[in-house]
């Protein structure tokens, strides 16, 4: 099977996105996806799992997050998926794709 044969099923299907970002520091990271259909999701995982580090980072401990979430497209069609992340001190990765379905 290629993915031109799986295409027409796509359509109302979860897809899985999953994403995966590093920071030297120990700084807090929020992932921001828009979908490209109207679609938006976001997450920020915290350096120790409960709440928002304060500014600037106390601590350097490197971390590295994977990210995972699950979008439906309603209609087919060629999408631009953008994934922002950014982290508690201001630095900023954008990363886009496309993804057809149907």
């Amino acid at each position: 099977w290629t993915l031109d044969d799986l295409r027409p099923y796509v359509v109302g299907q979860d897809i899985t996105f999953e994403a995966t970002a590093s920071d030297v520091g120990s700084d807090d990271l929020t992932f921001a996806y828009d979908f490209g259909d109207g679609g938006t999701a976001s997450a920020t995982y915290y350096n120790d799992g409960v709440g928002p580090d304060p500014f600037p980072s106390p601590d350097v401990n490197p971390r590295s997050i994977v990210a995972s979430l699950t979008h439906a497209y309603a209609a087919p069609g060629t999408y631009a998926v953008t994934l922002t992340v950014v982290d508690d001190d201001g630095g900023t990765a954008v990363v886009t794709l496309l993804v057809t379905a149907g």
